[in-house]
């Protein structure tokens, strides 16, 4: 007899991993990423964020690799943007959560977008 499981014993009594973002734009070329658990951890979690979307990655500054310290639920990650060599218009800034390592991934809420508009002061 064989039984199959979408996720296994040692998976199911993890925390829920999330993401979100302080606000919907870049503010003064800044951003802030809310990385959270629905339940403190035992121990710590790592955790791993790639930046996708409209703004090239060389124009992000960010930590891709955070911990959530062991008790805590929720840590904020800063983000800065360098527009310079962007022409002017909006932008998508999608940030995702990669993987991580004592919790498990929320299926719903695994990536966030921020918007940035590009304006010269000409």
């Amino acid at each position: 007899m064989a039984l199959f499981s979408g996720c296994t014993k040692e998976e199911s009594g993890k925390s829920v991993m999330s993401i979100n973002a302080a606000g919907e734009y870049f503010v003064n070329n800044e951003a802030e990423l809310i990385v959270s658990l629905s339940e403190a951890a035992e121990t710590a979690v790592n955790y791993v964020i790639k930046a996708s979307g409209e703004v090239p990655g060389e124009n992000l500054e960010f930590n891709g690799t955070e911990v959530i310290p062991a008790g805590t639920t929720v840590v904020a990650v800063p983000v800065k943007v360098n527009p310079d060599g962007m022409e002017d218009g909006e932008y998508k800034a999608v940030f995702t959560l990669y993987s991580a390592v004592g919790a498990r991934l929320s299926p719903e809420k695994k990536s966030v977008t921020i918007l940035l508009n590009v304006i010269s002061a000409e």
